[in-house]
């Protein structure tokens, strides 16, 4: 590992780029890593979800093509044996609706953010960047994946191509991965 202008720098087995990029955000949260791919640049250069003028981040080093940002952490999600319910209010809803007791706490690998930029998309990053994903929680130990804020049709797809489950109206995800 090599100490680089408060990053620490560590490749991967597979040539991707993980470092630590903003350290912890309070006392009690994990560390948050960014799988950048491509040559590092300063994540003020970035045009997909640039950091706002000001912002610690703008520090920060991305990939040219693109980045994953991730973090251990406890979440919600659903039980294994959790069945939906129809939603009675839209039929257009992206998830089911579940009860309070369908859900647990479990520590998981979180993705919190992935952006490819406009010219590498449609060439199967994202998908690459969440089986990575899927790997790093492997590698550390973690039974499941999740998905945080899923703004896009796009991400949600891929998501349920690889397995994912939607939940929280379709703003999240997860895969429980096979390990576990």
């Amino acid at each position: 590992m090599k100490k680089n202008n408060n990053f620490k720098l560590e490749y991967d087995k597979d040539g991707d780029i993980l470092y630590l990029t903003r350290g912890k955000l309070t006392k009690e949260d994990s560390e948050v890593y960014r799988v950048a791919l491509g040559d590092l640049i300063p994540s003020a250069e970035r045009k997909t979800f640039p950091p706002p003028e000001g912002s610690p981040e703008r520090r920060n080093k991305t990939g040219k093509i693109g980045f994953m940002d991730v973090i251990k952490q406890e979440e919600v999600v659903l039980k294994k044996d959790a069945k939906s319910f129809p939603n009675p209010i839209s039929t257009q809803s992206l998830s089911g609706i579940y009860r309070d007791q369908d859900y647990e706490r479990i520590t998981a690998l979180v993705i919190f953010d992935i952006g490819i930029e406009e010219p590498y998309r449609n060439n199967g990053y994202a998908t690459y960047l969440k089986l990575r994903a899927e790997e790093l929680a492997q590698e550390w130990g973690l039974g499941a994946v999740v998905s945080a804020y899923l703004q896009s049709p796009r991400m949600r797809r891929i998501s349920r191509r690889l397995g994912y489950t939607l939940y929280d109206g379709g703003r999240k995800a997860f895969k429980r991965l096979n390990h576990c």
